[in-house]
């Protein structure tokens, strides 16, 4: 859980803010070890769980290239995470940058901090932190993952685009298909039926396809609401996430370019 608070530090300054805790009463006792004095503490309507505000790529590639600028500078790894969260404007990654400062003041490394939340921070952008850890370069090491973050970001966009067009092609296909299933298809079925034609299986198919859409639509209405909620949460999961991938690497269409 997510709480907002505002606290007065021991020089008497107030600071506004937001901190992770499984409760109200665990927050509050972060805060005072902190040193803090709450004046106000109260659930964050930011969310959490399934509606938590995502981390967009390019608010992290910001903080990313902030803190490392920072620890660059030889501001030290915790005051720089301080300074990021009383900044961030998005409630999800203020609150992961003020877990990331605590875990860092009681001794944990960043990395494994990190580790904690994979929405946010990817199995390489770890790895790169864990390795800079090792070998004392973790503002270099910072930048250039932003460097990287960044370059994928724009690859990401360039593909989003070229498949644009495609993609639209597709739900007009989809679109023109029921349209010629519902209303242009069911003209011909009595016309068929009173010549008393044998007709192709493909036109058979075709027929049956369209009097069930029509005499069925709720069914039909109600499997694409099911099929897409289930492949929604299917996806969220680490099975659900192989199993598209693995579609992906073998489709015989897209396959190679993925």
């Amino acid at each position: 859980m997510n709480f907002t608070y505002q606290v007065r530090d021991p020089l008497g300054n107030v600071h506004d803010g937001e901190i992770e805790a499984t409760s109200e009463e665990q927050a509050h006792q972060l805060l005072r070890a902190d040193g803090f004095q709450v004046l106000e503490l109260e659930e964050s309507a930011g969310g959490s769980g399934l509606f938590a505000k995502r981390v967009k790529k390019g608010e992290l590639i910001y903080a990313t290239s902030q803190l490392g600028i920072m620890v660059e500078t030889g501001i030290n790894i915790s005051t720089a995470l301080a300074g990021l969260a009383e900044q961030e404007e998005n409630p999800t990654l203020r609150a992961v940058l003020s877990e990331l400062r605590q875990r860092v003041e009681a001794g944990d490394d960043l990395s494994k901090a990190m580790a904690d939340h994979p929405k946010v921070f990817d199995a390489t952008f770890i790895a790169l932190i864990r390795a800079s850890e090792q070998t004392g370069s973790m503002g270099e090491m910072l930048e250039q993952i932003a460097g990287y973050l960044r370059a994928e970001m724009e690859t990401r966009g360039k593909i989003k685009s070229s498949m644009a067009y495609p993609a639209v092609m597709m739900v007009l296909a989809v679109v023109i298909t029921l349209f010629l299933l519902t209303c242009i298809l069911p003209k011909f079925t009595p016309l068929f039926s009173r010549k008393g034609m044998d007709l192709p299986l493909p036109t058979v198919v075709l027929m049956a396809m369209s009097k069930s859409i029509l005499s069925y639509w709720y069914f039909w209405i109600a499997g694409a609401i099911a099929a897409f909620t289930s492949l929604f949460f299917a996806w969220r999961t680490t099975t659900g996430q192989v199993v598209v991938d693995w579609i992906k690497l073998n489709d015989p269409v897209i396959g190679e370019l993925v």
